[in-house]
């Protein structure tokens, strides 16, 4: 018998071995420390047979071992998964026809070769004096000598999906959501045929404008209209939209149209004009409603261009290719600090993000969090990370495995030079931040999900979420008067809000991560040759979203441009406050005058060009334009070095308007209440109960105790954190008044949890409450930052404060109808070499290279640095 079966039986005796079952979590695909795979590096992964099956790279094999009692000679056993990649026969490539990557039909789909798995089981001794060197391997064709129980966990392991497959969709689809059934379709009205509908398509037109292309057609009374325009103001006539909304004037509800030239024996697309529908939908009854109008769907054939289709094209020719750099040839690089990471299937706007902040422009956060020791992790492991997916040792745990894997030299390898060996380059695609992904998305009614989300929302949960990491964390590096990571970002606004009839003042102030800059196509010039003059003499465009003809011309032209000091001064802008009740005035409505300024100016400036809006059917839509942005910024016009009340100022008095109305606090159904408690249950989760079901019966209230028996006790204050120091009960109250849940908690805060008195403070504040609530807020992370011996947010950020003079390092684009679809890429300014002159670098998911024309005019969130020689 081999030393190995031996070691392995006697580690099989003592019952750690473990199977997993299909609803387990098995790490058989990346390192719990680290981004080491079995693909690359080429020690391949160890997977653990013991209960949570996590995977290790060789470096951090250590962290699992030392877990067992090495005091005596043993071993612990691991399967050992190596990866290679073979070539795969390239099938004809084909025109995209989705907006999508990583699937059929979409963009740059597919992959030149396949995975070849080969996997061992590893014996790894160790004496008292510590793991041995030599480690000891067998082949899956000696599982027959060993025991039982070794073989089905590593068999299980080995058919088990991997934690990644587990948490990720691997390929994403912008706008090719499910089309919902049409709730107008069962019984969707239809005329009395007075005409057929040609299957001739050379037959089909406009009847409003005689337009031959984009045409729909009105399935209940047959008209023949234009399509709305798209995005970039290209499309239809608007005809359909308009017959619509003139049946409608006369009483009809003829919300279905068709797309002429998609309808097939499968299908087509339909769309709903139906204010509360307004999208893509499905038609059931779809071969029945257009056999009506003499169409028989068997015999038709798709003649024009689908929606998606259309929405790929206009990608492809304007914004697409241009944030991409699609059709150029680009130098390809891998240093540290230029590492791309894998599309996780809707990640881009996560991957965008991580790359901008974290591959080295941000120098305070990589640093902070290096280690290519593994020295941080380790330290996070041992405090529980690994076993607490939801603490915040979890949360520095995985921002350390990002920030060295983005940063560290262990996973750039030399990029081959000759085009077959790149196309089985191990490295293509290997970082994958699927942990990540998991851990901060988990709770979360977005992020948690598979869908494309807003770059910037994250951005700033991902921040919130590492700053109340790193403030319960009780490292050093966490408290070394440097203040948190998202400190890099914030800054101070001082608001100014003035009574002009009573001629008094009120200020206040508040802290920010990312400064929002308003785009308005009121501000639109012509070309971008006249961005770079006054506003005021500018060519106007009067447009809707951007989308009008330029003058003169019988075509469409380029994207019409908002000059970004345009931008800037209406941001910056003094604004009205209509119907303000004046506490200078007893209430007197009156039209108040706001404006900010920034009280201090952070290391970091990031800027959020505002290219969305709500359109006129209650949709976010994009704004097609271009705001260059510059490449040196000053903001130091807008820095108040002299806060607060200003000479010959009145101050605004507090406010002492009333509630609009005195609403008593619900009460427990005394009847309920007693059986409740009869059934062995106290009285204050009794009473929660009836409240949380609206006393509608004991059956109710018990179901709900049943389901939140390991729900913590309603606080009471005192030692309490600060989100759990306000009243649920009360909570409820004030949320049923239609107030959010964050309103109600900062408005019990600021009454010491009273309930009447939360409801008029509520009440009495409802002209500014956003700004009210903030206020609360910035006061409870102040107390509690103070509370544990360290400085306030307030305090860092003065002590931080500079000049605002700033130069770009990168931004993020975005390109798609909106946030919610589409696809983000980053661009940096990066040294390419060690001690060699920095260029701008696109990161386009796992794909890093130089960049050959920055799209500087299109970005969404620009990433500013605060000039060396600016600091205080």
């Amino acid at each position: 018998m081999s030393r190995a079966i031996e070691l392995a039986k006697q580690y099989a005796a003592s019952g750690l071995v473990k199977v997993p079952q299909p609803t387990d979590t098995v790490h058989n695909d990346c390192c719990v420390l680290s981004m080491d795979t079995p693909l690359y590096p080429k020690d391949g992964l160890y997977v653990s047979l013991e209960e949570g099956w996590k995977g290790y790279g060789r470096p951090f094999l250590d962290v699992d071992i030392n877990r067992h009692d090495t005091t005596s000679a043993g071993a612990v056993v691991y399967l050992h998964i190596n990866t290679k990649l073979v070539p795969k026969k390239k099938e004809e490539g084909e025109e995209p026809t989705k907006l999508a990557v990583g699937v059929q039909g979409g963009f740059d789909g597919g992959k030149d070769y396949e995975e070849e798995k080969d996997y061992q089981i590893a014996v790894v001794p160790y004496t008292d004096s510590g793991v041995e060197s030599d480690w000891l391997y067998l082949s899956l064709d000696d599982l027959s000598e060993l025991p039982e129980i070794i073989g089905e966990a590593v068999l299980a392991i080995i058919d088990h999906k991997g934690a990644e497959d587990q948490a990720a969709v691997m390929a994403w689809e912008a706008g090719e959501e499910e089309r919902p059934i049409s709730k107008y379709a069962a019984e969707l009205p239809q005329e009395v045929v007075t005409k057929k509908i040609s299957p001739n398509p050379s037959d089909w037109y406009c009847e409003k404008s005689g337009d031959r292309e984009n045409l729909w057609l009105n399935l209940s009374d047959g008209y023949i209209g234009g399509g709305r325009r798209n995005w970039d103001g290209s499309g239809g006539s608007n005809g359909a939209l308009d017959h619509y909304l003139e049946m409608k004037e006369q009483g009809k509800i003829y919300p279905l149209v068709v797309k002429l030239g998609t309808i097939t024996p499968k299908g087509a697309d339909v769309f709903s004009y139906a204010e509360d529908e307004d999208t893509m939908v499905t038609d059931p009854n779809l071969a029945a409603h257009l056999a009506h109008w003499g169409i028989d769907v068997m015999k038709m054939s798709k003649t024009d261009k689908s929606m998606a289709e259309m929405e790929v094209e206009l990608n492809k020719e304007f914004a697409f290719d241009r944030i991409t750099e699609a059709g150029k040839e680009l130098d390809r690089v891998r240093e540290p600090g230029l590492v791309g990471l894998r599309n996780l299937g809707n990640s881009c706007y996560i991957n965008s993000f991580l790359q901008l902040i974290f591959s080295g422009s941000v120098a305070a956060l990589s640093g902070r969090y290096a280690d290519e020791d593994g020295a941080l992790r380790r330290s996070m492991a041992q405090q529980g990370a690994l076993d607490h997916e939801s603490s915040s040792e979890r949360t520095v745990l995985e921002v350390a495995k990002l920030t060295n894997a983005l940063n560290g030299t262990r996973y750039c390898p030399p990029i081959p030079k000759d085009e077959e060996e790149r196309k089985l380059d191990p490295f293509n695609g290997m970082l994958a931040p699927v942990s990540l992904r998991k851990h901060f998305g988990k709770g979360h009614p977005d992020f948690s999900t598979s869908s494309q989300q807003d770059a910037a929302e994250y951005l700033l949960y991902f921040l919130d979420k590492l700053n109340r990491a790193e403030q319960a964390s009780t490292l050093d590096t966490f408290h070394d008067g440097l203040g948190f990571s998202s400190d890099q970002f914030g800054y101070i606004l001082e608001d100014r809000l003035e009574c002009p009839k009573s001629g008094t003042v009120k200020y206040s102030q508040r802290r920010e991560n990312l400064f929002p800059l308003v785009v308005s196509m009121d501000d639109a010039v012509t070309s971008s040759a006249d961005a770079s003059i006054d506003e005021g003499d500018a060519k106007r465009l009067k447009t809707d979203g951007g989308n009008e003809k330029v003058e003169g011309e019988g075509k469409e032209g380029p994207p019409p441009v908002v000059p970004f000091e345009a931008c800037l001064k209406r941001t910056m802008a003094t604004s009205s406050v209509e119907g303000f009740r004046s506490p200078a005035l007893d209430g007197e409505l009156v039209t108040a005058l706001k404006n900010f300024t920034f009280l201090t100016m952070p290391q970091y400036l990031l800027i959020q060009v505002s290219r969305y809006y709500v359109d006129s059917s209650w949709q976010l839509a994009k704004l097609n334009c271009s705001v260059p942005m510059p490449q040196e910024l000053s903001m130091e016009r807008y820095h108040n070095k002299s806060p607060g009340l200003q000479q010959g100022e009145k101050e605004m008095p507090d406010s002492t308007q009333p509630a609009a109305a005195t609403v008593a606090a619900p009460e427990a159904d005394e009847e309920i209440l007693a059986m409740l408690m009869s059934m062995g249950f106290d009285k204050e989760r009794s009473t929660r109960a009836c409240l949380k079901v609206g006393n509608s019966s004991a059956d109710a209230a018990a179901s709900w105790l049943m389901e939140h028996m390991d729900d913590p006790p309603t606080p009471t204050g005192g030692g309490s954190t600060e989100e759990d120091a306000v009243d649920a009960d009360a909570l409820v109250m004030l949320t049923s008044m239609g107030f959010t849940d964050r309103q109600a908690k900062a408005a019990m805060k600021a009454t010491s949890n009273n309930v009447e008195r939360a409801a008029d403070w509520l009440f009495s504040r409802t002209d500014d409450l956003d700004a009210a609530v903030a206020a609360v807020e910035v006061e409870g992370q102040q107390q509690g930052e103070a509370a544990t011996g360290g400085s306030t947010a307030k305090e860092r950020l003065l002590a931080s404060d500079g000049s605002g003079e700033y130069d770009l390092v990168g931004f993020i684009s975005h390109v798609g109808r909106n946030v919610s679809h589409g696809h983000y890429v980053c661009h940096m300014l990066k040294e390419v070499s060690p001690g060699g002159p920095k260029k701008w670098v696109i990161f386009n998911d796992e794909k890093v290279a130089i960049s050959a024309d920055p799209p500087f005019d299109l970005g969404y969130i620009y990433l500013y640095r605060r000039r060396p020689s600016s600091s205080n």
